[in-house]
């Protein structure tokens, strides 16, 4: 990632930038917003087609990418939203924090629902059209990196936006596992492979909601203890 400009004003405890210049803190809000709204629509674009494509073609591993995807776009959507609160008083940072809460959350629910439907493909085999849907993982992983490319000018200590960052990379390793996939089932007709990619995207989705859960717990109890005090 390109480094980005540091606030100049030097503060002892972590956060208080977040909150307590807020001259700094607005200069990252229009940037911030215009980059999440527009990986936004560029997601939510692409999630449809990988939705359709799965459910017409069969694949788990499309369907679980599509799933994450639409996650993504809900994730985008409250980041930016977050972003907007964000800076707005102490209850705008806490709101922030509490987005980023939903946000983990979510991701630890479709992660479990993927190694559910995985585990019942492992033993249930459906069949698979493999060429479409490798089409379809090819471009979903271009589209990935575009996006990651274009949150790279974001705010980087920005819960949110590490959030939604950590989603849009979860995404290109899922579209990564489902291009594996598709060429184990078109060169060996390997079913199975597909359940397999499944379940390795569930792992690195459920890898991103404990992290983001874990993050803004920790954050929102450390505010919490700092309203205490005062």
């Amino acid at each position: 990632m390109p480094d980005l400009p540091k606030h100049s004003h030097n503060h002892t405890h972590p956060h208080s930038h977040g909150h307590s210049h807020s001259h700094h803190g607005h200069s990252h809000v229009p940037r911030n917003q215009r980059i999440l709204w527009l990986s936004f629509a560029i997601i939510t674009g692409f999630m449809l087609i990988e939705a359709i494509t799965g459910k017409l073609f069969g694949s788990l591993a499309l369907l679980a990418d599509a799933g994450h995807m639409l996650n993504d776009s809900l994730s985008l959507a409250l980041a930016g939203l977050a972003v907007w609160v964000q800076g707005r008083g102490k209850h705008g940072d806490k709101l922030s924090l509490w987005l980023a809460l939903v946000n983990g959350i979510s991701l630890l629910v479709i992660a479990v629902w993927v190694v559910v439907e995985a585990v019942q493909r492992f033993y249930q085999p459906q069949p698979i059209d493999a060429l479409p849907v490798l089409g379809v993982a090819v471009v979903g992983l271009i589209v990935n990196i575009g996006v990651m490319k274009l949150m790279q000018y974001g705010e980087h200590d920005n819960l949110n936006m590490q959030a939604a960052y950590a989603h849009v990379i979860a995404d290109a390793l899922g579209s990564l596992a489902v291009i594996v996939a598709s060429l184990a089932l078109l060169m060996f007709g390997w079913q199975w492979v597909d359940a397999l990619a499944s379940l390795l995207v569930a792992l690195v989705v459920g890898k991103s909601g404990v992290s983001v859960t874990w993050q803004a717990v920790r954050q929102l109890l450390h505010k919490d203890g700092q309203m205490h005090e005062h």
